[in-house]
């Protein structure tokens, strides 16, 4: 909309994660929060595609394929980026 300012804070990179020396996941993410509302982030599988993990700062919890998780606070974006990574490999 013409006139309307909207803030927003985008993260991308990439995450490995090892068990043991053994690579289990290594995938690119991307996130986006608009105006200090929900984090949303957009874990890319091999083929390109996306699955989002939102977290929702009212009821603080994250949600991923219609399922609710329970986290601790998060104390940063980062947090919230790192516990979507986690339910999302946990899930998946």
């Amino acid at each position: 909309m013409a006139g309307t300012t909207y803030n927003y804070n985008e993260y991308t990179g990439n995450y490995t994660i090892e068990k043991d020396g053994v690579l289990i996941a290594k995938q690119s993410f991307s996130s986006l929060q608009l105006n200090n509302g929900a984090v949303n982030v957009n874990i890319k599988n091999k083929a390109g595609y996306g699955n989002t993990v939102t977290y929702d700062y009212d009821s603080k919890r994250m949600e991923y394929r219609y399922e609710k998780y329970k986290i601790k606070k998060p104390k940063n974006t980062y947090d919230i980026i790192l516990n979507a990574i986690l339910i999302y490999a946990k899930t998946d």
